[in-house]
């Protein structure tokens, strides 16, 4: 079977991995009663695509990423918000669901991964391996920014493009 999501470790292993951090450290380390280590997954490398046919993917299941940003469950939402803009165009009908779901497709995976990639390297800042080096002025000059792409983005005015490109496309057929 595959590696379990939470393996349970013993004080002693787990005072054993910090035994070079202060003692204040491991008096908190000692109050643990069942100490253990969760796995984090994601899906990598990125999906080729989330539509095939007409089937597509949403949320975890297209684009399960790292929760460092704490922006992987709202690109799920977005993924929904993004299809039931397409899929309730008065002009979607059975004939072009494909089509449609490919436009969802191309909506979303360049998004989702820009997210993706920022959760990671969020992660890798958060454990101290960013860019700019250790230190508190090295922290914030990596993390200046990180949420910019999260946060300003025009969701709505790219499914409203994506969708008068449909209608000059697809939906005027």
């Amino acid at each position: 079977s595959g590696q379990p999501w939470v393996t349970h470790r013993s004080t002693d292993e787990l005072l054993d991995t910090y035994s070079d951090f202060s003692e204040d450290v491991k008096v908190l380390l000692r109050c643990l009663p069942s100490p253990s280590v969760w796995a984090i997954h994601g899906v990598w490398p990125p999906l080729e695509s989330y539509s095939k046919r007409c089937v597509s993917l949403v949320g975890d299941a297209a684009h399960g990423m790292l929760p460092h940003l704490g922006a992987g469950a709202g690109q799920g939402i977005e993924d929904t918000y993004v299809l039931f803009r397409l899929l309730t165009h008065p002009s979607t009908k059975l004939s072009n669901v494909a089509e449609v779901l490919q436009a969802y497709d191309s909506i979303r995976r360049e998004r989702a991964h820009s997210v993706h990639v920022g959760s990671t390297r969020a992660g890798e800042i958060y454990e101290n391996f960013g860019p700019s080096g250790s230190g508190v002025e090295g922290l914030k000059a990596d993390l200046e920014g990180l949420w910019d792409a999260v946060w300003h983005y025009d969701l709505r005015g790219v499914v409203d493009s994506e969708i008068r490109r449909l209608e000059v496309s697809i939906f005027d057929q």
